[in-house]
């Protein structure tokens, strides 16, 4: 059966020509001459739930297959069994400032029990072995991977014969597929398999392997865990020309013309005989690749084309240079193309990586060698995947992350009263995993003893709130709010006319106690980081109370109450903010003195950090990061794309250009972005000239309403900033925008 289907297949496609793919003259794309030594320099294909990383060798191809599901086992209980009992001893060793004992029964009393929840874990690896030279003729090696049309390609020459192979992920079919072709009539010749371990030296808990028919092979095992997660995956081959046969597990195609490769997988999370459902998936595939591809590029391109993003031209030597070429010049040079690639880099991993239906993007986004177990990392890194999400208009790519906080929520109402004594509340700490695990994670001091995960991940759903203005989406995240606040109403004790949260710490960082400066501890109460968490998701509960009048008056009192006894905000011993409730000579280099920092994470959070408050950008290049899955994973380059749409990030207020290097504009002869949102359901575009100053900006109301719009960093309140104009709305240094929905307003300079 599958041969015939596969021989109509072809029937219906004629072979394309293969031609160099010539990826120094597109704008759009990563590229390389060489292949990748490593996963972390291979080109990320994902659908959301499936994801590969194509590495680009010539002969013996190795894709390292996920999916999004395959974790290293089921939910396990993790409370401390002793952790209630424990928790006030331990409240009073850290108001006693006994915190090196506190820390040390933390370590026994406060820790989950095993230490870790589950891990995502690597699913396969697809090996696609071509039948001839490992050695490509001089200079003819290209590959690459377009973020405009989320292809990956290979390309290179063996004496006078050209090769091309194309990878995608498409979400519309729900399988990953290659597309393997030649100049020359019958020169593809391969063989396809699918192994466990991503080395091939054993069948790490695989339990079979063995082909279906001739044209399909099939694998799968388990996790070795109890209760364990089954999977499978399966690759099926469509030749054009020569023949296509199965040995043992292995399919295997002679001098055909062209072939096209799929794989399919899926585990007991979603499907209860995986076998059968990859099999049955493999089998229906009745539409030919161009087709496929065809279907996966528009629905890529509905969510990527939304934004558009220019920092001008780069010049004709920039153009030429391959991706870490390019990396390492920018680091002298800003680069316009380049920075704008890099840009829409941090939206093709989002949308490569959360789909509707899908998990939400984890420590890799959906790829991984599995870094930090590549879990859910609530302390920031789950936060930083979808910071682009709103402003870049792919709100719509938030669900995963909802799905996640519900998962949490019911795990977290269980540890909020087993571990706090907290009935109606739900607690998260600094991890999770698919399944909402919310007991403590390691016993790590820079980040276990921390249980306000929670305010941070639900910020995320009153944003998208105040982003699209959607009531009934509100109402149905309402309960996440107030269940997380109400935890905080349950344990938030007393300390020096203080309410503060006992034990905690300020995440990723530690301190020497007073007259010690050898001993790092970071167990302490009242961090200021909890204090700026808890002052936000108090007032979004006020706000949302007063806007949907839900009749929860008497709980706003409560917290309007507890934020008034909240530690207030300090000036620290170099004139930076306090971290902590006492002025502790901290361990690790606070931010205000990372500044110079130019790389991933830290260089992505000083961008914010400057832009929250008009202060010019620092990132004359990309920071110097390279665009690939490595330290920090897909957190890292989400928090740069982030970063640079800060421009019209803030509300009730829509400041246009308040913190656009005067270096960017120069070097690109100005520039300009469409399609970003802005709070209060606005669609914002903004062209600057070659000194950064306004030319025009375009606001679309979306549903209606008012907006402030102003031009710069002039603080509110003050008149002496340059004013802009609207017509019929006047013109005002802060010009209120009065707006019917669906309508567009052009704002110049008065």
């Amino acid at each position: 059966m599958f041969a015939l289907v596969s021989a109509f297949l072809l029937g219906q496609v004629l072979g394309q020509a293969v031609t160099p793919p010539n990826s120094k003259a597109s704008s759009s794309r990563l590229w390389s001459t060489s292949s990748a030594a490593t996963w972390n320099n291979s080109y990320l294909i994902g659908n959301g739930r499936l994801g590969g990383a194509v590495p680009g060798n010539i002969a013996s191809e190795l894709v390292y297959i996920n999916e999004d599901s395959f974790w290293s086992g089921g939910f396990i209980y993790r409370v401390n069994q002793d952790a209630r009992s424990y928790m006030p001893e331990l409240q009073q060793l850290v108001r006693d400032g006994r915190v090196v004992e506190a820390t040390n029964l933390a370590d026994i009393a406060y820790t989950g029990t095993p230490l870790s929840a589950r891990h995502y874990d690597t699913l396969a690896t697809w090996e696609i072995t071509m039948n001839h030279s490992s050695k490509a003729t001089n200079g003819s090696y290209e590959r690459y991977l377009d973020i405009d049309d989320a292809t990956s390609g290979v390309s290179y020459d063996i004496n006078g014969t050209a090769y091309f192979r194309e990878y995608i992920a498409s979400q519309p079919a729900g399988v990953l597929a290659v597309r393997i072709a030649s100049n020359t009539t019958g020169a593809v010749s391969l063989q396809a398999h699918i192994r466990r371990a991503p080395d091939g030296s054993l069948n790490r808990f695989e339990d079979y392997s063995r082909r279906v028919g001739n044209d399909t092979m099939v694998m799968g095992g388990n996790d070795a865990s109890y209760p364990g997660i089954q999977f499978s995956a399966g690759t099926r081959v469509v030749a054009k020309g020569g023949s296509v046969y199965a040995i043992g597990d292995t399919v295997v195609v002679d001098h055909a013309d062209e072939a096209w490769l799929y794989l399919q997988s899926w585990t007991t999370y979603r499907k209860d005989d995986p076998e059968a459902a990859v099999l049955s998936d493999l089998a229906a595939i009745e539409r030919t690749y161009p087709e496929i591809r065809s279907e996966h590029v528009l629905d890529y391109q509905s969510f990527a084309h939304r934004v558009d993003l220019s920092f001008g031209n780069s010049s004709a030597e920039q153009q030429k240079m391959t991706t870490s070429q390019r990396v390492a010049a920018a680091n002298s040079t800003f680069d316009p193309g380049f920075t704008s690639l890099f840009f829409q880099f941090g939206r093709y991993l989002l949308i490569a990586s959360s789909r509707n239906g899908t998990l939400a993007a984890n420590l890799q986004g959906t790829y991984m060698d599995p870094f930090w177990g590549s879990k859910y990392t609530t302390n920031i890194n789950v936060e930083m995947n979808y910071w682009p999400a709103l402003v870049t208009n792919l709100a719509d790519l938030q669900g995963p992350l909802d799905d996640l906080i519900a998962a949490t929520r019911e795990k977290g109402t269980n540890v909020s009263a087993a571990m706090y004594g907290v009935d109606n509340g739900w607690v998260l700490h600094h991890n999770t995993d698919m399944w909402g695990d919310a007991a403590p994670q390691d016993n790590y001091v820079y980040s276990t003893w921390w249980a306000s995960a929670a305010p941070w991940m639900v910020s995320h759903q009153m944003e998208k709130y105040r982003f699209t203005g959607d009531t009934t989406y509100l109402r149905s995240v309402y309960p996440n709010l107030k269940s997380a606040a109400q935890f905080f109403a349950g344990f938030l004790s007393d300390y020096e006319g203080y309410k503060v949260v006992n034990p905690t710490i300020s995440p990723e960082n530690a301190y020497y106690p007073p007259g010690d400066n050898t001993t790092a501890v970071a167990i302490t109460l009242g961090a200021t980081m909890d204090t700026e968490l808890l002052w936000e998701l108090f007032n979004s509960i006020k706000e949302a109370n007063e806007l949907l009048h839900l009749g929860d008056d008497a709980f706003v009192a409560q917290l309007e109450a507890l934020e008034a006894k909240l530690p207030p905000y300090r000036e620290n011993y170099f004139g930076g903010l306090q971290e902590w409730i006492q002025d502790y000579q901290e361990v690790r280099l606070a931010t205000a003195q990372r500044a110079d920092a130019n790389y991933g994470m830290p260089a992505g959070m000083m961008e914010l950090l400057l832009q929250s408050h008009e202060s010019v950008s620092t990132a004359g290049s990309p920071s110097g990061y390279y665009p690939q899955p490595s330290y920090g994973g897909s957190s890292a380059n989400s928090t740069l794309t982030a970063a640079f749409t800060g421009d019209v990030n803030k509300a009730p207020l829509i400041r246009l250009l308040p913190a656009l290097p005067e270096a960017f504009a120069a070097a690109g002869g100005g520039g300009y972005v469409s399609g970003l949102r802005a709070r209060g359901g606005f669609e914002v575009g903004v062209i600057w000239d070659a000194k950064g100053g306004l030319v025009s900006a375009n606001i679309t109301s979306l549903i209606g309403g008012t907006a402030y719009v102003t031009l710069g960093d002039t603080p509110i309140g003050q008149s002496n900033g340059t004013a802009v104009k609207a017509a019929g709305a006047g013109s005002g240094v802060f010009l209120k925008l009065s707006t019917q929905a669906g309508q567009s307003y052009a704002v110049t300079k008065a």
